[in-house]
């Protein structure tokens, strides 16, 4: 369970009926709401001198804290995490796969900037992480960063001020730890037509062949297991002599010039 320090919601005490009390929806939003309140007290002056580092140690975390992240477990929102040509804000977890990318910007940022955008979507893209996050605290904007358009903005879902927060607080739970494990938030993406319906690996792969012009020599079965599940990988070799790793349902896992020998790549299909 947990309890709050310094903003940041730590893990403690449970209710009598064994609930966390201070991870459900209704703590989470007050958490939300004292954050809101903190920033609205700032002056226009203190809002301009928060650089990334102290909107991220003041706001973001607390935030995603709120929403029942455990932001001090590098295991859960890693710091800093490698993004293939560059390095992401944070990558948020869960059993060791990364579920959203966030890229933090400081408090008086103007999101709507191109190069921001372009920032967070590719950083997700190149990892095959399905959503980005572009976040100030002032503002959250969340993309569907594997979708299939070369509109970046096209690819945005939710965005919310701080002053949508609390009135708005169903789309900001979307965030959520709870959200995203239970898969609520894919549901909801799918039932705004977000998400794309879901397909087999077969029909992802050859969707991507015939966008991308991918030549498909063979596809293996590569079981490795994080923690306890196993997953199915399959691997695609591209026109410009390199290998694109996708997960079992199709996303972007990675990316390699090599291809390592292994008892496990053994099904042909070429």
């Amino acid at each position: 369970s947990r309890h709050r320090r310094g903003g940041v919601v730590k893990r403690s005490e449970v209710g009598d009926n064994g609930q966390d009390m201070s991870s459900s929806k209704d703590a989470a939003r007050q958490h939300v709401a004292e954050l809101v309140a903190k920033f609205q007290a700032l002056a226009s002056a203190d809002v301009r001198r928060f650089n990334e580092e102290n909107t991220k140690k003041d706001f973001i975390l607390p935030l995603f804290s709120a929403l029942g992240w455990d932001v001090d477990s590098s295991e859960e929102v890693a710091a800093e995490e490698n993004a293939s040509d560059g390095r992401v804000d944070y990558a948020f977890k869960l059993g060791g796969v990364s579920r959203f990318f966030v890229e933090a910007k400081p408090l008086d940022a103007n999101l709507t900037d191109p190069k921001y955008i372009k920032q967070a979507i590719e950083y997700a893209l190149n990892r095959g992480v399905s959503w980005a996050v572009l976040t100030s605290f002032q503002e959250v904007h969340l993309f569907y960063a594997l979708g299939e358009t070369d509109k970046p903005e096209a690819l945005r879902w939710k965005t919310l001020k701080h002053t949508d927060f609390i009135q708005h607080f169903d789309s900001l739970w979307l965030l959520s730890r709870e959200s995203i494990e239970s898969g609520a938030t894919d549901e909801e993406a799918r039932i705004d037509g977000k998400l794309p319906p879901r397909l087999t690996i077969e029909q992802r792969l050859f969707k991507r062949q015939a966008r991308h012009g991918m030549d498909i020599r063979f596809v293996i079965h590569h079981q490795h297991r994080p923690r306890h599940q196993a997953r199915a990988c399959a691997m695609v070799f591209v026109r410009k002599k390199q290998f694109v790793f996708f997960s079992a349902h199709g996303d972007i896992v990675g990316f390699s010039t090599r291809c390592r020998q292994h008892p496990a790549m053994a099904r042909n299909y070429g």
